[in-house]
């Protein structure tokens, strides 16, 4: 059927306590080692087993659970896959792929192959002669065929009237903060404006108190303007209109114009920048504006986390079709609990910068959209204490792969 041809994952039987009892389908070959008898959790990567655990006390409490996103052990790689799970008989069915839609439609899809396999056991008790024994065995199992096709049928329905109701209350909230951004914008920038040319004008002609007044209140007034802005980008992401204007330009150039701009920034903390490259000029097909919008929100976030004296280090590797960046901090690292979640919306590894700094918890998923709109890849690497590494891949070519 087109769904089974179209889904790219796995889906597995396992018992209460995660432990694998059989295998409905894996056309990735999600392990080298036959997956029946094996846990669960060792198929996903360390730091991911107490969400699985999380997962898995929530489809025993719920008899279906949320989508989650996983990062699994991928022979000596890692993917992300999205997951849901349904109680069926008091066992748990783990659906995976790399696309949440189309788990759903691998459930809906499993509903009619238990349909299916229901009307042709009927058929054959009703038109062959049996022994009693395998009548009794052939009566068992359409019982619990017929029992698990309900119980997916119920499950069905349910995933789709909360995915409606996810989808519909998601509409509401990217309407109202889009509105509501959008009316605050103006105000803000008309504050930012005239609060510049007094400290430009008037820095001579006042004192230092009403000096510093002015400074915090185009500091205040600029950080609520760049909040409105992530707002109204990342509504827009979220209601699909993440709009593209891909164009040739040169990505060296691009990466090394926006390092001399946040320069500025770090010669206040006495944080010097190293940018290495492969090649001093590569020509790339995507929308400079968002790679750009890419680039400042990792650079800035590595100025604001990093420590007064210490060093950031940029690396630009053209490989083969791809263009890849290393942004390296010495900053305070992030928790491993929160590796996963820094990328969604309103989620911080860090509650504020080495000096204070605020952000409002969308720049990294906002950045994490343009990447996956680009076809490309993000992820990032961190120890408490020692730093981060953002490591992103895209792309040279975005307009053959959109």
């Amino acid at each position: 059927m087109s769904t089974t041809a179209q889904f790219r994952g796995f889906a597995l039987i396992c018992d209460d306590f995660g432990t694998i009892q059989a295998v409905l389908k894996d056309n990735i070959h999600i392990s080298e080692e036959p997956l029946v008898g094996k846990l669960l959790f060792n198929l996903v990567c360390t730091e991911e087993r107490q969400r699985l655990l999380d997962f898995i006390l929530e489809i025993k409490k719920k008899t279906v659970s949320r989508t989650f996103e996983f990062n699994f052990q991928y022979h000596s790689d890692v993917i992300q896959l999205n997951v849901i799970g349904t109680l069926v008989e008091n066992r748990i069915l783990v659906i995976a792929s790399d696309n949440q839609y189309d788990a759903l439609d691998f459930l809906n899809e499993l509903q009619i192959i238990t349909n299916e396999q229901s009307n042709t056991i009927r058929f054959l008790e009703k038109g062959q002669a049996r022994k009693p024994a395998v009548e009794n065995n052939e009566v068992k199992l359409l019982n619990e065929i017929t029992l698990l096709n309900n119980e997916l049928v119920n499950l069905q329905r349910e995933l789709s009237r909360k995915n409606e109701e996810l989808s519909r209350f998601n509409e509401m909230k990217n309407r109202f903060l889009g509105m509501a951004a959008h009316d605050l914008r103006n105000p803000l920038g008309v504050i930012c404006s005239y609060t510049e040319f007094l400290i430009d004008e008037c820095s001579d002609s006042i004192s230092e108190t009403h000096l510093k007044f002015l400074q915090n209140i185009y500091y205040s007034a600029g950080l609520s303007l760049s909040i409105i802005e992530d707002l109204l980008d990342i509504s827009k992401i979220e209601s699909g209109r993440l709009e593209l204007k891909p164009s040739e330009f040169d990505i060296f150039k691009l990466a090394n114009d926006n390092i001399c701009l946040n320069r500025v920034l770090a010669d206040r903390k006495n944080i010097t920048i190293n940018f290495e490259s492969n090649e001093q000029s590569i020509l790339m097909k995507a929308d400079a504006n968002k790679i750009q919008q890419v680039l400042n929100n990792l650079i800035s976030n590595a100025i604001k986390f990093s420590f007064p004296g210490t060093s950031i280090r940029i690396k630009m590797m053209k490989e083969s079709e791809n263009i890849v960046f290393a942004i390296e901090d010495a900053g305070q690292g992030i928790v491993p609990e929160k590796l996963d979640k820094i990328f969604l919306p309103f989620e911080k590894g860090i509650d504020s910068g080495t000096e204070g700094e605020k952000g409002t918890g969308l720049g990294l998923a906002i950045v994490k959209r343009i990447v996956e709109g680009h076809k490309g890849k993000i992820w990032v690497e961190s120890q408490v204490g020692r730093g981060s590494v953002f490591w992103i891949i895209l792309p040279l070519d975005t307009i053959k792969q959109l």
